[in-house]
């Protein structure tokens, strides 16, 4: 029995210091039933970052994003355009940054723009997978192919979202959760 391809293509948003290449395991196992598309969001805001892959995104699509990817996700998702079919967040979070995070962020930007741009990635790729070194090497590949812009860009973006809670009862859509217990970050 062959399975027919899904109507809407599946938007796949990656995490912070992180492209297509995230994505690959998950579109090896779904690409027989759905259109896999990647999208990251440019920009040093949450929302910049949602207009971003809204340029970019089908006129329908389903949505997966995991975490910065997620924050992208739900921006999108709650701007009810009509346009998102289905929501997936992964390892993401509606609240805002708290204060340790915050500062975490400036110290990552302080060292990416004082000429330790290495040092601010190997931080963030070993803290992401430290069980799994293979993550944590492919991690740190993606945030240096990214470079210290985008790096810093991400960091502000992240540092300076806002809390969704509230909204999130406007959802109308079918939306999944998804947390793992070896995610030390969200």
């Amino acid at each position: 029995d062959s399975v027919g391809m899904s109507e809407f293509p599946l938007v796949l948003v990656p995490a912070l210091g992180s492209d297509h290449r995230l994505w690959e395991p998950v579109i090896a196992l779904l690409s027989d039933f759905v259109e896999c598309i990647v999208i990251r969001g440019e920009g040093n805001t949450i929302e910049a970052m949602a207009d971003s892959v809204l340029a970019q995104a089908p006129q329908e699509f389903y949505l997966a994003g995991i975490s910065m990817g997620g924050y992208v996700s739900l921006e999108i998702a709650l701007r009810q355009t009509g346009r998102v079919k289905a929501l997936a967040l992964l390892n993401t979070s509606a609240a805002a940054a708290p204060e340790s995070r915050k500062a975490n962020s400036v110290n990552l930007i302080r060292m990416a723009s004082n000429g330790e741009f290495e040092q601010a990635v190997a931080m963030i790729s070993t803290s992401v997978a430290p069980l799994r070194p293979d993550v944590a090497d492919l991690a740190a590949i993606m945030a240096h192919d990214l470079g210290p812009d985008v790096f810093n860009d991400q960091q502000t973006a992240v540092m300076n979202r806002t809390d969704r809670h509230g909204e999130l009862p406007a959802l109308d859509l079918p939306v999944l959760t998804i947390v793992g217990d070896a995610d030390n970050i969200t």
